[in-house]
Formats: structure tokens, sequence, C-alpha cells
């Protein structure tokens, strides 16, 4: 969670605080729209927009606990305004995906597991297959390690409608991993 004392520096003007904020969440957004976006070329323009946004906006959060929310909720309507959500189409290898994410230094706490099989190009593929929404929902909660409740408030969902779309991305990702004769179980249930 943001330091609630940097939120309120930032809603006073403060360009220091502003900085720390963007080092403490530019991984993180940047990780997250790497996943969300098929246009790889747009992700520094994505990072830049969504704390311009954050910088523009901050005085719109009511609640300074809900910023790390909010600056999701940022993050994932710059991707989809950029209107280039990840699509059927094939994408980069499995080592570009490492790669990218060790140049930003990211390191992830959600089931490890599902994060090594995640980073395997037929999984990853499976994963960019899914409707936009549900998705939206896996990123969110494997990669980004968030609560159903955050996620709904994310993306403007009700708590019911997140479980039932984690739900059905689940069991085709746990499907179409079969058929691939991936290791399987690698979907923790939630």
């Amino acid at each position: 969670m943001a330091n609630e004392e940097l939120i309120i520096k930032i809603k006073e003007g403060d360009q220091e605080a502003f900085r720390d904020i963007y080092e403490l969440y530019k991984e993180k957004v940047y990780t997250t729209a790497y996943f969300l976006m098929s246009d790889k070329s747009v992700l520094d323009d994505i990072l830049q927009e969504v704390f311009i946004q954050v910088f523009l906006k901050i005085n719109t959060l009511k609640n300074n606990k809900a910023f790390d929310c909010w600056v999701y909720r940022v993050t994932v309507n710059v991707c989809m305004k950029y209107g280039k959500t990840i699509s059927k189409n094939k994408h980069e290898s499995d080592e570009t995906i490492l790669y990218a994410l060790k140049e930003q230094n990211v390191e992830y706490n959600p089931e490890d597991r599902f994060i090594k099989a995640a980073t395997n190009k037929d999984v990853m593929n499976l994963i960019y297959d899914l409707p936009e929404k549900q998705r939206i929902g896996i990123i969110l909660f494997y990669y980004n390690n968030m609560s159903i409740k955050n996620i709904a408030y994310v993306t403007e969902s009700s708590e019911t409608a997140i479980k039932a779309r984690l739900f059905k991305g689940k069991k085709s990702l746990e499907k179409r991993i079969a058929k691939l004769g991936i290791e399987e179980g690698i979907l923790i249930g939630y």
C-alpha cells in the first residue's frame, strides 16, 4: 500500500513525493501494461500516460488508502484507451518476456507454479486468447496478486462478476493447457 503521507504531499504539489510514488509503482504499472498490450512498442507511452493521469487526477482520489487499486484502475483504463489490448495473434517468445521482466527488476509474490508456467510461450498465448475481461482478471489476480474486491474496483465490476470471470478463465486455461500436455494444476484455486 502506498504511503498515505506521500499521497497527501503529492496532493499538495510536492514533486519529490511524486517522484517517490513513480519509483514505487513504475515496475508494477509497466508489467501490468506489458501483459495487457499486444503492441509492446507503446509500453513506454502507456507508462508515461498513466503517471500523467495520476498527476492530473490525484486530487479526485478520495481515499488515500485506495491508491494501490486506483493506480491499477488508471493503468487498465489507459491500456484500454490505447485500444490495442492483446489480440488472438501469436506473441513474443518466453525468452523475450523473461528478459523484459528481468530488465524491469520485477519480483512476484503470486503462486510460483502459475508464474513459472505462465512464462511459457504456449501458456502466455492461451492467456492472450481469453476474452478481454477474463484476461484482465487473470492478470490482475495471478500476476498482481490482487484480491477479488480490488479487481472489482479496478474493473468497475461486481465481485460476483470477477469470481465468475476468474472461474471461467481458469477452467478455459486448464482445458487448453491439458491439450498442450503442460503440467496440470498450475492454476491454483482462489
